[in-house]
């Protein structure tokens, strides 16, 4: 998933501060990104195949939720999000 074009955004923890949005943790309430779950997956914390992908589609959750259906960002989750169910398959 690293080489997709739309994974910039997900790669390290939304820093609310450096991206002027305040309200973040206000609405996202359990964060989640790529490298948390890499290191997640380098430390063995994932027992099952059903935990990865429930933190992997957190990432997704939360931006659709934060990002409004007009951005840009709401558009980079719904082609990131569908790449990771297709290499699920």
């Amino acid at each position: 998933m690293r080489k997709h074009s739309c994974v910039g955004p997900f790669l390290h923890p939304v820093d609310p501060i450096a991206l002027q949005i305040p309200d973040y943790f206000d609405i996202v309430k359990d964060p989640m990104d790529l490298s948390t779950v890499e290191r997640n997956l380098k430390n063995n914390a994932y027992n099952t195949m059903a935990e990865f992908t429930a933190d992997v589609r957190k990432i997704w959750a939360n931006s659709f939720n934060y990002n409004g259906p007009e951005t840009q960002i709401h558009q980079m989750t719904g082609e990131i999000s569908n790449f990771f169910e297709k290499l699920l398959q």
